[in-house]
């Protein structure tokens, strides 16, 4: 599954990722994931399969006209919790997708 982590810049979220791949792969999960930021978001989606879409506390403003972008490419769109993501729990983070 590839899984979109969005936040404000990009930058953030790119060290939450390291977390979920290294917990993604103790529990054997096949996951990928990649981090942008909201700016780069019409180009990415236009170009990469992805299957389910994170957005980062710090992007919550920008929820819902991502959803509105995605919703007809059927693409699961959640706001990761603040607490998960400043403790990054990516046991948490990845129950999401469930």
């Amino acid at each position: 599954m590839n899984i979109l982590l969005i936040c404000y810049a990009g930058m953030s979220t790119s060290l939450l990722i390291k977390k979920l791949e290294k917990t993604a792969k103790e529990k054997d999960l096949n996951y990928t994931f990649d981090a942008i930021g909201t700016f780069d978001f019409d180009d990415y989606i236009e170009e990469h399969k992805v299957d389910y879409i994170l957005v980062g506390p710090q992007a919550r403003h920008m929820f819902k006209e991502l959803e509105l972008k995605v919703i007809n490419l059927n693409i699961p769109i959640k706001v990761i919790d603040s607490l998960h993501y400043g403790r990054m729990d990516a046991d948490a983070i990845l129950s999401m997708l469930d």
